[in-house]
């Protein structure tokens, strides 16, 4: 029986099938679900059930979205006015990572404040993506409802991220979109899917107003996640033991952007890259490149 589910789950990621899902984190050779393809909540209620802290937000878009985050408050979800998920958010404590040569507000972060539900006060480096936009909040309840009953996580066809210096980039949910953007056409790895970051070439300088940090993620013609990709060494976070972070080295970086420029994969020597990647697919874990 477990063969039959997941030969039908690959089948399913070939041909386009995907149930809508929230996870964060790629891994190989990992639990799935504490260690890799992390859930996220995708209600408010979820988010209490599981001791997910409701916590004071940075200033910034979408302000009637209330915040709940995990024990480290290095992941958040944005819940919307009827209890639904409308956005991640995702910080990295800044006495973690050392040694990053861009700046962090260029880059879209916002410095944040909060406590850890251990009671210590860090200063963190936050930058959220939303899946709804102020026109549908703007909304009645009623007409917002009507969406909200949708199935898909990316209800408006679309997800938005901040871009240098925080200004928000609409992320068409059609990765013929993508192909007809600035992002250009990048690696296909199984369990992630074929990467595009923006405006990337063999001779795209590292500064930080021409290293996007976001990558979206396609397969099967949708945009089924997004990549955040930070420059600085990561120590691991002893407060909780929780990893949602990915390392990948120089290597793992060159195959996934063959075409990209010497000083990236240098970055990725020193000071290091740090990654994670959002999922809006429940199953990422069968994503292969067939046809991708």
């Amino acid at each position: 029986m477990q063969v039959l589910f997941i030969l039908f789950a690959l089948i399913c990621g070939a041909f386009g099938a995907w149930e809508s899902g929230l996870r964060v984190r790629f891994g190989v050779g990992m639990a799935i679900g504490t260690e890799a393809f992390i859930p996220i909540p995708r209600t408010l209620s979820a988010a209490k059930s599981q001791g997910w802290a409701k916590t004071a937000r940075p200033s910034g878009p979408l302000p009637s979205l209330v915040m709940y985050c995990a024990d480290d408050r290095m992941m958040c979800a944005l819940y919307d006015p009827e209890g639904v998920v409308a956005g991640i958010q995702i910080a990295i404590a800044q006495i973690d990572i050392s040694g990053s040569t861009l700046n962090w507000k260029t880059q879209g972060f916002v410095e944040w404040t909060a406590t850890t539900a251990d009671g210590t006060k860090l200063k963190y480096w936050a930058i959220q993506q939303y899946f709804v936009s102020k026109a549908t909040l703007d909304m009645s309840k009623e007409d917002r409802m009507k969406m909200t009953n949708s199935s898909s996580l990316l209800r408006e066809g679309a997800v938005w991220l901040p871009g240098f210096n925080g200004k928000l980039m609409r992320i068409s949910a059609k990765s013929a979109d993508l192909e007809k953007s600035s992002f250009t056409r990048q690696a296909c790895l199984p369990l992630m899917g074929r990467h595009y970051y923006y405006k990337m070439t063999p001779t795209t300088s590292c500064a930080s107003d021409k290293l996007l940090p976001w990558f979206p993620i396609a397969h099967s013609g949708q945009t089924i996640a997004t990549g955040l990709i930070l420059h600085g060494k990561l120590a691991f976070n002893k407060r909780t033991k929780k990893n949602w972070f990915e390392n990948p080295d120089r290597a793992a970086v060159k195959a996934i952007v063959p075409r990209g420029p010497q000083c990236l994969y240098n970055l990725a020597d020193n000071p290091g890259v740090v990654t994670i990647h959002s999922y809006y697919v429940e199953a990422p874990w069968t994503i292969n490149c067939t046809g991708n």
